[in-house]
């Protein structure tokens, strides 16, 4: 089902009005749910009101569409925008702007104005699970402007496939609201950070949708392991996490497994050198698109994960007073994640198993990177062999 949300906080009823009438008439006979989200969470955070709206729609609705409610929507235009979301793609599109509306549609006419250059957050579709992996908007910012382009940059960055078809008319009726507030919440000017959207640990959607739904927790209980290659696998230290930890969805990842869902860096790695390359380039995307626990190889469960570990959005494991991605906890879309998936295509293969994932760590927790905000003391949990750099994994006669 197609779900349609549209954010009415603050606006009158009119106006409301308008936008259910005109949808009915132009695009009424195309199947869809319809949520006209009130409430605003967060004080003038327009994000925050999208969000909402797309997280209660999260149990009925495998795809979505959030339209603001100054729109007018040309014919048709529902049926071709769930048609591209079904193959794969997210619809984002440019409006054209009029000064006023009279009640009389004139598309003929307003297909030929020009689209405006900015704003691509009036008409935004894909489905739950892009809206998911893309983090949803940002509400560290507040009011009109900036976080429809932050949502571009960001799913520029993911390598989500996307669709801006000029063709298509959406007509935006001028308001004076615009431009009211263009900072973050806590007053940071946006053209610090230039192009780049604003780093922020949440993923603002799942965290809407943890709490409007009661999930049990952020990270699902989910222990993800990958064995590629020729080696034997090292059934001994695998099999202890599945045996420690009753009750949790298992999953190991074989070279099959990961190309069928299709990485976003497949490319990169298909084209690795070593395994050790390519389970770094697959443990980040496999966090990023299902959440939960991964965890490498050679290392052994000694004790029962905790549980308050998956109330957090993200968590990595450190030995020897270090970080290392050996463990690495992270909720559905996470943003740290998505951080790492979208740098791999510009980093050093030397770099990737440590400099990438610290220089993301930095990225988000500067200052408190090196206060242990973001670490567990995993030796509690488990034994790291090193099975690579100590020359314990045994070859495969049969290979």
């Amino acid at each position: 089902m197609l779900g349609i949300v549209v954010p009415a906080f603050n606006i009158p009823d009119d106006v409301i009005e308008r936008f259910v009438m005109y949808l009915e008439k132009t695009n009424g006979k195309h199947p869809h749910f319809l949520l006209i989200q009130r409430e605003c969470p967060i004080e003038n955070c327009l994000s925050s009101v999208r969000n909402v709206g797309i997280a209660k729609l999260y149990n009925c609705c495998d795809k979505v569409v959030c339209i603001d409610v100054d729109m007018l929507l040309q014919p048709g235009i529902l049926e071709w925008a769930e048609s591209v979301i079904n193959r794969g793609s997210m619809v984002l599109l440019r409006c054209r702007d009029i000064d006023k509306f009279d009640g009389v549609l004139r598309w003929n006419n307003w297909s030929k104005l020009p689209v405006r250059g900015s704003g691509v957050g009036g008409f935004v579709g894909g489905t739950m699970e892009d809206w998911i992996i893309s983090g949803g908007w940002n509400e560290n910012l507040v009011g009109w402007g900036h976080e429809d382009w932050d949502f571009w940059n960001r799913t520029m960055k993911c390598g989500i496939q996307r669709v801006d078809d000029d063709m298509m008319t959406i007509v935006h009726v001028k308001h004076n609201r615009r431009g009211v507030w263009d900072a973050s919440r806590d007053g940071t000017s946006y053209k610090r950070w230039s192009a780049m959207e604003f780093p922020f640990l949440d993923n603002f959607l799942w965290k809407r949708i943890v709490d409007i739904h009661g999930l049990p927790s952020r990270i699902p209980k989910i222990i993800h392991q990958i064995w590629i290659g020729d080696k034997l696998m090292p059934v001994e230290w695998m099999s202890s996490w599945w045996k420690m930890n009753p009750g949790w969805e298992y999953r190991v990842w074989t070279w099959k497994d990961i190309l069928d869902f299709g990485l976003v860096n497949e490319n990169l790695f298909k084209a690795a050198r070593d395994v050790k390359t390519r389970v770094e380039i697959a443990k980040y995307e496999i966090l990023w698109r299902f959440g939960g626990v991964f965890v490498e190889a050679d290392v052994e469960c000694i004790s029962p994960l905790d549980t308050k570990l998956l109330n957090l959005p993200f968590w990595t494991g450190y030995d020897n007073g270090m970080f290392s991605g050996f463990v690495i906890g992270a909720e559905k879309g996470s943003c740290v994640m998505r951080e790492c998936v979208s740098r791999i295509r510009n980093t050093r293969r030397n770099k990737l198993e440590y400099g990438l994932f610290c220089d993301v760590l930095r990225l988000f927790y500067v200052p408190e990177f090196y206060s242990g905000n973001c670490a567990v003391r995993f030796d509690s949990y488990g034994r790291h062999y090193r099975g690579t750099k100590n020359g314990l994994y045994k070859s495969n006669p049969y290979s």
